[in-house]
């Protein structure tokens, strides 16, 4: 999935999948909000993710793909690696 390698190379698009990352859709004003950056930008990448088929969109609220499995709690399986957000 070459959707993948797109996605997590942006700094911000990668805060924004740890965000979804932890199960709650969020609109993108509450993304913007706890990312600290202009709706605006957020609302950029959020298409851009969402152009990939990486998050989805249900009533203005946006969450990770089902096309993406997320194995355990603030995980996203990407078909050839597992990315792990928070994790240390």
């Amino acid at each position: 999935m070459e959707a993948a390698v797109y996605a997590i190379g942006h700094p911000l698009r990668w805060k924004l999948l740890a965000e979804l990352a932890e199960g709650e859709p969020l609109m993108v004003t509450e993304l913007a909000a706890r990312l600290r950056r202009t709706v605006t930008n957020v609302s950029k990448q959020v298409n851009y993710l969402k152009s990939l088929g990486v998050i989805s969109v249900t009533r203005r609220l946006y969450h990770i793909s089902d096309k993406f499995p997320q194995p355990g709690e603030k995980e996203v399986d990407f078909g050839y690696f597992v990315a792990r957000f928070g994790v240390k």
